[in-house]
């Protein structure tokens, strides 16, 4: 992509996923503040993940499939508008950042297929309007926390081929509205 797309400030949306693109993301993406759309999954692109958290009206964000490496940065907590994130099958570590938190109005999650190597972090159980959820195929440890029966909206939660060890808590029982886990 041309560092030139920042010029085109009415851009609302970019769908250019599925292709065979490469290289980086430019850093003047981050100038196009109309943009509530952005999709670029299925690519070999690279990025700075920074670059993109003047984004604010950013609705969607799906990265998946591509060769982003280093961790979240923590001023994701900036894509307050953010519904979608989709970061599966990159090469992204921990730590996962509590700015995830702070996305309240993230509805789809998916992180799957990554490098995180951490107990699941609190950020998780804290996303109350989250209704799926896939966080399978990474190195999370320790065990499945209770905290998670307070995702009253979730409908989908995938914690598969990870290193969760433990029981199941049983207030897991809570979450009327899960119908895979």
């Amino acid at each position: 992509m041309p560092m030139s797309i920042g010029a085109l400030t009415n851009l609302r949306r970019i769908n250019l996923y599925n292709n065979q693109l490469h290289g980086s993301i430019p850093s003047t993406i981050g100038q196009l503040e109309q943009l509530s759309w952005l999709s670029l999954a299925d690519n070999s692109l690279t990025a700075d993940l920074d670059d993109l958290t003047p984004l604010g009206n950013l609705v969607g964000l799906l990265l998946s499939g591509n060769a982003i490496s280093g961790s979240i940065p923590t001023t994701i907590r900036e894509l307050f508008s953010l519904q979608t994130l989709m970061l599966y099958q990159n090469e992204l570590e921990s730590p996962v950042p509590q700015g995830l938190s702070a996305l309240t109005a993230l509805k789809l999650i998916d992180l799957h297929n990554n490098k995180f190597s951490e107990a699941l972090p609190p950020a998780f159980t804290k996303m109350k309007h989250a209704e799926y959820m896939q966080l399978g195929h990474n190195n999370f440890t320790g065990s499945i926390p209770a905290s998670i029966s307070s995702l009253q909206s979730l409908t989908y939660l995938d914690l598969s081929f990870t290193f969760l060890a433990g029981t199941i808590p049983t207030a897991i029982s809570k979450m009327q509205r899960v119908s895979r886990l």
